[in-house]
């Protein structure tokens, strides 16, 4: 399994939870298999107190690799997943909460 984990550019992500912040996000995509024809989970995980809620979409690799890489202008109802709120909420998260 691959894990990568977003970051902000203010490292936001990171202080949250090195300093156990009450409530704190999280956003990453992994995969079980290598093979280009595989799948991507992309998860966003929140935690408030101690309640952890998690939402999760599937994502053809490929369509992953073409919106990490060079296509993050692309409209996102251009891309194949399971759940386009979820990929619309980290989208957001990443590129305009900075």
């Amino acid at each position: 399994m691959t894990t990568l984990y977003f970051e902000s550019l203010d490292k936001r992500i990171y202080f949250e939870t090195n300093n156990k912040y009450r409530y704190r996000q999280k956003l990453c995509v992994f995969t079980m298999t290598l093979p280009i024809d595989g799948k991507a989970f992309f998860e966003v995980k929140q935690k408030h107190k101690k309640v952890v809620n998690k939402r999760r979409m599937v994502m053809p690799l490929k369509e992953a690799y073409r919106y990490l890489t060079n296509n993050l202008d692309s409209p996102l109802r251009e891309y194949e997943t399971s759940n386009t709120q979820v990929l619309r909420e980290i989208h957001y998260k990443n590129f305009n909460d900075v």
